[in-house]
């Protein structure tokens, strides 16, 4: 876990502080992208191999796929939300 939050709390210093170049921090969106993208594959493989999963689904059943779909979508909305509320602000300053 300390791994994790040195990594970001690094980022952002990086990022803040201008100290990233120009080609990396413009495509820093699509790096993020990506890793996410291997994360959530490598957690799908891993779920999909383990057997004790794999046989409980049937158990799980639908409340198991709502709570796994509204966390999903109100995890988005809120990313959202904060995001354009955070573009808003920046525009604010910058005017």
């Amino acid at each position: 876990m300390f791994v994790i939050v040195l990594a970001l709390t690094l980022g952002f210093l990086l990022g803040s502080w201008h100290r990233l170049p120009q080609a990396i921090a413009s495509r820093a969106g699509g790096i993020m992208r990506l890793g996410l993208v291997v994360l959530l594959f490598t957690m799908g493989v891993s779920i999909g191999s383990d057997p004790q999963i794999i046989s409980a689904l049937s158990r799980l059943g639908w409340q198991a796929m709502g709570m796994a779909v509204f966390s999903t979508a109100g995890s988005v909305l809120l990313a959202f939300l904060g995001e354009r509320m955070i573009i808003g602000r920046l525009r604010g300053v910058d005017s």
